[in-house]
């Protein structure tokens, strides 16, 4: 019986609890009165956060996230271009510096010498510090200056005594001595080095020969250099460059050289200019170019310096002025392969009376010891080829002269060989109106570097 009430009073108070805690009814649920308080509005608007906060967004799915490519070059407009309303150009291929086929070089044979062989390329010529052809081979050995002084001063270079034994070579043309009164002696410094490229200097048994390579370009931007320098015995020099070649192949060049000196206060001033002009075309193994230079000396009186006995002998004054003009049709190189060259070239020589530089006498200087020479011109006809291959170098000409009524023929051929130690060297050269016949044979055997 105690059970049984115990069980009913457990349901009852469960009963009870369970009215208060469940909701009543909707329509039974007494009206709640409405808030009559209405709620301000912010009026203050959020901040963006400039500094760009981490935001928490869902992950992205895969592939939907783009990485863009790196802008290229000029395609991303500036801020301030935008600001002022300023539309960029449009992208444009930059043009790089290119490399275009070299004009033709001369061919030039291989110097067997003891020792290093008399090669000078241009920064090696630079280098020396030689200003004219005959201060550059007074360096040789076996080679003998004469000179009166050094800048525009009368000069010759003999060969072991022999001052007949110089001969000049540029670019394949040989330059004759035009001058009368340097009876037969080669116009040393008719040839200035400031527009060379290379010099090769052969010494033969009887005979050296200078074989020079006019300067060239090969690059489409251009080259420019100006040279100024000053010394002693009042010697200004000047010199400059030009070079450039274009998209078609074409070839531009000029080099200037001015110098002027004045060793004896007493006696007037000398000076020289040189000048050189090339324009050519070259495309693949083919090129043709013309080739211009000019030297000109205004040579004062040259006296000795010292006593009455050491200032008798005066050497004239005199202005000379030399012209060397070539054109050139070429195909090949030299030095690699098959080749051949044809040149038609025109020389020229004039001496005259001096004509003072001086502004307070501008008179004319006459030379009353001797006549003024007349012009003295020779053209020359080159026709030339070879092959070099596997250190085996042919090459053959015919060269022809014609100048001072006379017209000369004159055959000629080189063979070369250097393999391993041995060297071998042969040159036949037929006889002209200036130089006699020739045959040279040459050979070098080097075992070893000290032997």
């Amino acid at each position: 019986m105690t059970l049984r009430r115990l069980h009913l009073v457990v349901l009852f108070g469960l009963g009870v609890l369970a009215g208060a805690v469940l909701p009543r009814q909707a329509g039974a649920q007494a009206p709640v009165p409405h808030d009559t308080v209405s709620g301000r509005r912010d009026t203050v608007r959020t901040r963006v956060d400039t500094a760009g906060g981490r935001r928490n967004l869902p992950p992205a799915g895969p592939d939907t996230i783009r990485v863009p490519a790196p802008a290229g070059a000029d395609s991303m407009i500036r801020n301030d271009s935008i600001i002022q309303g300023i539309v960029p150009l449009p992208k444009q291929a930059i043009r790089l510096d290119t490399l275009k086929a070299p004009l033709a070089r001369a061919n030039v044979p291989p110097i067997l010498e003891i020792g290093t062989p008399r090669i000078y390329d241009r920064a090696a010529l630079f280098a020396t510090g030689a200003l004219t052809m005959s201060d550059l081979l007074a360096r040789v050995p076996g080679l003998t200056e004469l000179s009166t002084g050094f800048l525009a001063a009368p000069v010759i270079v003999a060969s072991q005594g022999n001052p007949r034994a110089i001969r000049l070579f540029l670019d394949g043309l040989e330059l004759d001595p035009l001058d009368r009164r340097a009876r037969g002696m080669s116009p040393v410094n008719d040839l200035p080095i400031h527009a060379l490229e290379e010099v090769r200097i052969e010494r033969g048994p009887d005979e050296t020969r200078v074989y020079a390579r006019t300067w060239r370009v090969n690059r489409t931007t251009p080259y420019t250099r100006a040279d100024i320098a000053t010394g002693d015995q009042n010697t200004n020099a000047y010199r400059a460059f030009f070079g450039r070649r274009y998209s078609h192949g074409e070839a531009l060049q000029v080099s200037a050289e001015q110098f002027s000196t004045q060793p004896v206060r007493a006696l007037p001033s000398s000076d020289g200019k040189h000048l050189m002009l090339r324009a050519g075309l070259a495309k693949a193994a083919w090129s043709v170019d013309g080739f211009v230079e000019r030297t000109d000396r205004n040579r004062a009186p040259w006296t000795g310096v010292g006593n009455s006995r050491e200032t008798v002998d005066t050497v004239a004054s005199l202005e000379a002025a030399r012209n060397t003009s070539y054109l050139r049709l070429a195909n090949g190189d030299p030095e690699v392969g098959r080749w051949i060259q044809m040149i038609a070239s025109a020389h020229d020589y004039r001496a005259s009376a001096r004509q003072t530089t001086s502004l307070y006498t501008p008179t004319t200087t006459t030379d009353t010891t001797t006549i003024p020479d007349s012009t003295s011109f020779e053209s020359q006809y080159v026709l030339t080829g070879g092959l070099t291959t596997r250190g085996v170098h042919l090459s053959a000409l015919e060269r022809v002269r014609v100048g001072g009524g006379r017209t000369s023929h004159v055959l000629g051929a080189r063979a070369s060989s250097a393999v391993g130690p041995l060297s071998l060297s042969a040159l036949v050269d037929g006889r002209s109106y200036i130089t006699p016949a020739r045959a040279e044979l040459a050979g070098q055997l080097t075992p070893h570097d000290r032997v």
